[in-house]
């Protein structure tokens, strides 16, 4: 399937300082014994979505065949987000032809 829409929301929070967030497997403990600064969890929470909307969102989600699909926001979701972080809708998602 070829993907007309690239999803840029990984990069967009790299970029505003919650890199650490993408770095370790959700559900499993910090590298050495350290408490991280920002979680998938509580930065759903401060952003107004449920953490499980997030992880699909950045990483997409599992289908039947258990392959990883795109996942697809809703216009809330994506208002939320740019609220939260301060940008467009062009920022998250890029058209690609």
């Amino acid at each position: 399937m070829i993907r007309m829409i690239k999803n840029k929301l990984a990069e967009l929070l790299r970029e505003n300082g919650y890199g650490e967030v993408l770095e370790r497997e959700p559900g499993r403990p910090p590298k050495e014994g350290k408490k991280p600064k920002h979680t998938l969890r509580n930065l759903a929470k401060r952003i107004g979505i449920s953490g499980a909307a997030l992880h699909q969102m950045i990483y997409g989600r599992k289908n039947k065949k258990g392959e990883y699909e795109t996942y697809n926001p809703s216009v809330v979701m994506l208002d939320r987000l740019c609220k939260f972080l301060n940008c467009k809708v062009g920022d998250i998602l890029e058209f690609k032809k």
